[in-house]
């Protein structure tokens, strides 16, 4: 009885966290369905060059993730050391560690294109039409990684995480699809219609987490953070005096 008090204490917080954090999750990942959507009304190669790009992010995002992993966990031990300017320290540092990362693999990607194509098809068409779409994906590839970073990592270590999901949803859906309909339909852009999606939302997301977190006062943060930890600390010794009570009892 003791043990299920104790969880009931931490599950409002914890469901606002995992809910912000599998919104974003999914309405990022129902952008790849609707973005294909619209690819199906083009040429076959076009869906079939996007789908290339799919399987790229979805490695470059995974690596995204495990960065946005890292800075939670140093975002959010600076903020419980108190460390304001820390803070700052570590998300500029993580930030900085997206961009040398973003720049290996764009070079890698840009280098590679060619031989990248070649291992999922052979249809000439396909492999020229990735060739000129890469260059707006290596633009994309340094937004996607600090997003992840900016988003999942810094706002969520400091309890922000709605925002991500709100950023996400204006980025992508109210702002980059319009945008994407027009890259497709209106200029013919084929398959660099849709990196240009994933460029222009991610520049939107990007741009709108870092103010975001340019705006925060990492000093009320880190007293806030510390006020939460004290009133978990005395909700917690409450329980276990009541467990001692009943067990005296």
């Amino acid at each position: 009885q003791w043990y299920q008090r104790r969880v009931a204490v931490g599950w409002p917080d914890m469901l606002k966290l995992s809910l912000s954090s599998a919104l974003t999750t999914v309405m990022l990942d129902g952008c790849d369905s609707i973005v294909i959507f619209l690819a199906v009304f083009q040429e076959v190669a076009t869906v079939t060059t996007l789908y290339i790009f799919l399987q790229i992010s979805y490695v470059i995002g995974a690596m995204g993730s495990g960065m946005a992993c890292a800075t939670t966990i140093i975002v959010g031990e600076d903020l419980g050391d108190g460390g304001g300017m820390r803070v700052k320290h570590s998300i500029a540092l993580s930030v900085f560690n997206g961009c040398i990362v973003s720049f290996i693999i764009g070079v890698l990607v840009s280098t590679f294109r060619y031989e990248i194509a070649s291992l999922f098809i052979k249809d000439p068409r396909t492999i020229v039409m990735f060739e000129e779409s890469c260059v707006f994906y290596v633009l994309y590839i340094p937004f996607k990684i600090i997003s992840a970073i900016l988003s999942n990592g810094c706002l969520t270590a400091t309890g922000k995480q709605r925002f991500s999901t709100i950023f996400s949803f204006l980025a992508y859906y109210f702002f980059a699809l319009p945008l994407a309909a027009v890259f497709f339909f209106v200029f013919s852009l084929q398959a660099k219609g849709g990196v240009l999606f994933y460029l222009v939302g991610s520049i939107f997301f990007t741009v709108a987490c870092g103010i975001k977190l340019y705006k925060m006062d990492f000093i009320v943060q880190t007293a806030d953070v510390a006020d939460r930890l004290r009133r978990t600390t005395s909700q917690q010794l409450n329980l276990l005096a009541m467990k001692k009570e009943k067990s005296t009892d």
